[in-house]
Order: C-alpha cells, then sequence, then structure tokens
C-alpha cells in the first residue's frame, strides 16, 4: 500500500501541478487580454479625438469656405458696379470729345467766316 499512496501522491503532485501550470497559463492569458483590450479602448479613444477634431477642422474650413463665397459675391458685385462706372464714364467722355471736336469745327467755321468776311486780314492757315 505504500507504493499505492506514493504513486497517488506521485499523481495527485502531478495533477497539482498541472493545475497551478493550468491556472498561472489562464492567469496570463487573462492578463494579455486585459492588456489587449486596453490598448484597443486606448484606440478607439484616439480615434474619436481625432474625429471630432476632424470633425472641428471641417467645420472651420466649411465657415471659412462660406466666408470667402461671400467675399466672392461682393467682389463680384464691385466688378458690376465698376464696369457700369466705367461704361458711364466711356460715354462721358466721349460726350465730352464730341462736344470739343464740334466746338472745335464751330471755332474754324467761325475763323473762316471771319476770314472771308473781313477780306483776309488775319491770315491764318489751315
Amino acid at each position: 500500500m505504500n507504493q499505492v499512496t506514493k504513486s497517488l501522491e506521485l499523481t495527485t503532485r502531478q495533477l497539482q501541478s498541472e493545475r497551478d501550470n493550468h491556472e498561472i497559463t489562464k492567469q496570463t492569458l487573462k492578463v494579455q487580454m486585459d492588456e489587449a483590450l486596453a490598448a484597443k479602448q486606448t484606440e478607439v479613444t484616439e480615434l474619436r479625438r481625432r474625429g471630432s477634431t476632424q470633425e472641428l477642422e471641417t467645420e472651420t474650413l466649411r465657415s471659412a469656405l462660406v466666408a470667402k463665397e461671400a467675399e466672392v459675391a461682393q467682389l463680384k458685385q464691385a466688378v458690376v458696379a465698376a464696369s457700369v462706372q466705367v461704361k458711364t464714364l466711356q460715354a462721358t467722355v466721349t460726350d465730352h470729345i464730341s462736344s470739343v471736336t464740334k466746338v472745335k469745327e464751330e471755332n474754324i467755321f467761325l475763323v473762316r467766316l471771319a476770314y472771308f468776311m473781313f477780306g483776309g486780314i488775319y491770315r491764318r492757315e489751315f
């Protein structure tokens, strides 16, 4: 019986050793799983933070775009107004040139008329 007891004790120790090894393996796997979970949670948190930052940047860019589009619209209106002013000024200049030309022609006519009327007192050549 001594042999049987020793054999049982040896088997019991082996089973306890295997159980201890199994427990160590189980604890190691649990720690690794906890670390992996924590890493994934950190990664998810970082991705959420980046997403929020990108959403904020996108909104900022959208606001800037709206402001720039408003500036462009104002500039287009200013260009149209300036174009109208240029056309008005061109018409005014054309009228003035026409008036100046008319006055010059009248002066030439009057000078010639005076020349013919007064018989060449004033000798001017045109």
